[in-house]
């Protein structure tokens, strides 16, 4: 996509490239509940979650 706009310090116009994600709410609900069980706790085995993560994960994908 391209759009014309000032730049982040109010300078002239220009040309940018710009890049739009869309997601869909299950990716957004996976996004996030994989962020919560890997990043905001202290896990003693991350290793655990990361392959029931990846399992769930194939279960859906089936």
């Amino acid at each position: 996509m391209e759009t014309d706009f000032p730049d982040v310090l109010g300078n002239d116009k220009g040309t940018y490239f710009i890049e739009v994600l869309l997601r869909t709410i299950a990716q957004d609900s996976w996004a996030s509940l994989e962020h919560q069980m890997k990043y905001k706790h202290d896990i003693k085995n991350p290793e655990m979650i990361t392959r029931e993560l990846k399992r769930c994960a194939d279960e859906l994908a089936s």
